[in-house]
């Protein structure tokens, strides 16, 4: 399971070589690895992000916001905004998506 990344996202938050990455929702923290796919334009989350989405409960339509923490400091800390795709759509009447916006 990966969670892909546009590219231009990737380079805008220094993404742009293999490398550690430490995603943090509240006060707990996962350790996960990014991956660079240049040819086809994105990035990419694959070691850790299977338990980043049990551990937070994740499901179809819930929306994920990734806010990067520090750029200057390795590995790239990102706090993660989680909000549920029920009250999503309830409160905003959006499509609930799973990728990073620009």
């Amino acid at each position: 399971m990966i969670q892909t990344i546009p590219y231009k996202w990737c380079v805008k938050n220094m993404l742009i070589t293999r490398q550690e990455v430490v995603m943090q929702v509240d006060q707990t923290k996962w350790e996960m690895k990014f991956n660079i796919f240049g040819a086809r334009g994105s990035g990419g989350i694959s070691t850790g992000w299977k338990k980043f989405v049990q551990d937070n409960n994740l499901r179809e339509g819930d929306v994920c916001v990734f806010e990067p923490a520090n750029s200057e400091t390795k590995p790239l800390h990102l706090n993660v905004y989680i909000f549920r795709g029920e009250e999503t759509e309830r409160t905003n009447n959006v499509d609930p998506v799973y990728t990073i916006s620009e």
